[in-house]
C-alpha cells in the first residue's frame, strides 16, 4: 500500500493517512525568498509551506514563527529541518495520536523515498470519526 499497490490484511478497511491526504499543500524551493513565498501561500489559503528539492523530496517546513523571519531570508534559512513524516499506509489513528501528543495541527505524508504526497490536517482526522475512538488525551 505504501507504494500504491493493492493489499490485503486485517487493517485494509480501517482509515489510513492516505484517505485524508491533501495533495495541494504549497511547496517552495530552499533558495526562494520568504517575501516571495509568503504571499503565494496566503493567497492559496494555507499557513504552511513544504520546502522540497527538485525531486519533490521534503527538506523542511515553513510554519508558525518561520513566517516572521525577514522577507529577504531564504526558505532554507527559516525552515524547520527534517519534519516528521508519515507513509500513506499508516493508520489514521496513529497519525492522530501523534498530532495530539505533539500538539501539532498536521502531519506530512511522503513516499518511502521522501517524496511529498501531501498533508493531513488534525481537524480532518478528528472529524473523520477517528477522533471519536477515545484518542483524545
Amino acid at each position: 500500500m505504501a507504494r500504491g499497490l493493492p493489499w490485503d490484511g486485517e487493517e485494509r478497511n480501517l482509515p489510513h493517512v492516505s484517505d485524508l491526504v491533501q495533495a495541494d499543500v504549497p511547496t517552495c524551493r530552499p533558495g526562494e525568498r520568504l517575501g516571495d513565498v509568503r504571499p503565494r501561500v496566503q493567497a492559496a489559503g494555507w499557513k504552511v509551506c513544504v520546502v522540497v528539492n527538485e525531486a519533490n523530496v521534503v527538506l523542511g517546513l515553513l510554519a508558525g514563527d518561520a513566517w516572521h523571519t525577514e522577507p529577504q531570508a531564504t526558505a532554507e534559512a527559516a525552515m524547520a529541518c527534517a519534519p516528521r513524516t508519515f507513509r500513506p499506509h499508516i493508520l489514521l489513528e496513529k497519525a492522530l495520536k501523534y498530532m495530539q501528543k505533539h500538539d501539532t495541527d498536521h502531519v506530512l505524508v511522503t513516499t518511502g523515498d521522501g517524496e511529498l504526497l501531501g498533508l493531513v490536517q488534525r481537524t480532518d482526522a478528528e472529524e473523520s470519526g477517528t477522533g471519536d475512538q477515545g484518542l483524545r488525551n
